[in-house]
């Protein structure tokens, strides 16, 4: 009998520093391959991730330090991130593009475009504030838990 993997969710609260960005990164990562992912999955959604708290970092608090929320859902075999801050709000909305930009913004956008099987921009998230980006991966693989030890 085959068993079904079962959905989980997780929720990260944290703050825009640079050493807390890369730890969430990492976890992420290892998340992925404990889920099941390849290693090339597990590159793609930490690189995602970074980017998006990158953004976060960058435009929602100026480079300081804001909240932020990372909802993890996992519903084999996709895995899905909102990631959600309360920054000043944005003039436009921003878009995820479809080709290279000519200029200097929007190639992280860009990036997480090409690594993620979906990526949705939310804006504003909460009333007049803050900015969210949802990101799925369908993942491969047999999770962790499921594998055959060899004992």
């Amino acid at each position: 009998m085959h068993e079904r993997a079962v959905p989980w969710c997780l929720t990260l609260a944290l703050a825009t520093e640079p050493a807390v960005l890369r730890l969430v990164r990492k976890l992420l990562a290892e998340l992925v391959r404990i889920a099941g992912g390849s290693d090339s999955e597990a590159d793609d959604v930490e690189l995602a991730a970074g980017e998006v708290l990158a953004n976060a970092y960058q435009h929602a608090y100026a480079q300081g330090a804001g909240p932020v929320l990372v909802e993890i859902a996992f519903a084999p075999p996709a895995l899905q991130l909102l990631i959600r801050d309360d920054g000043a709000p944005l003039l436009s909305r921003p878009t995820i593009p479809l080709s290279p930009p000519a200029g200097r913004s929007g190639r992280g956008l860009y990036m997480v475009g090409q690594l993620m099987d979906e990526v949705e921009v939310i804006h504003p998230c909460r009333g007049n504030r803050g900015t969210a980006v949802r990101v799925v991966k369908q993942l491969t693989g047999t999770p962790r838990s499921k594998r055959r030890s060899s004992a």
